[in-house]
């Protein structure tokens, strides 16, 4: 049996004042997806937003994780995968028990104008 593994950086680790565009993964030999959201360094008052959204055929989006706003510096993991569930103490911040679509669209909300030292790291699961 083949494995298909993949694992990629959507953002390289940068200062940012301002939302980067949509990170756009094709998942079609892939049912989970995990998303990592590293914040180094930030100016007082920042906050990320990580939504994962599906996309359909003609391009139409739907949110299929929602992440609370990250206000400091630290890691957070979030999964999304039909088997998923969130293990106390396992390092999973948020998981989503959703089968995923094709297509899938990372997006980052930026909360204010505050400098922002971050990386969004990604790994696909067959």
């Amino acid at each position: 049996m083949q494995t298909f593994k993949h694992r990629g950086v959507a953002l390289d680790s940068a200062a940012r004042t301002a939302a980067p565009a949509d990170t756009v993964l094709d998942l079609a030999r892939y049912e989970g997806l995990i998303v990592v959201l590293k914040v180094s360094a930030g100016d007082a008052g920042f906050g990320l937003t990580l939504t994962i959204k599906g996309k359909d055929a003609l391009g139409n989006s739907v949110n299929l994780l929602s992440a609370a706003q990250v206000t400091a510096p630290g890691t957070t993991c979030y999964v999304v995968h039909p088997h998923a569930t969130v293990p106390a103490g396992e390092g999973i911040t948020k998981a989503s028990a959703t089968p995923l679509p094709q297509e899938v669209a990372l997006n980052i909300a930026v909360a204010g104008v505050q400098s922002v030292t971050y990386s969004l790291c990604y790994e696909l699961i067959p």
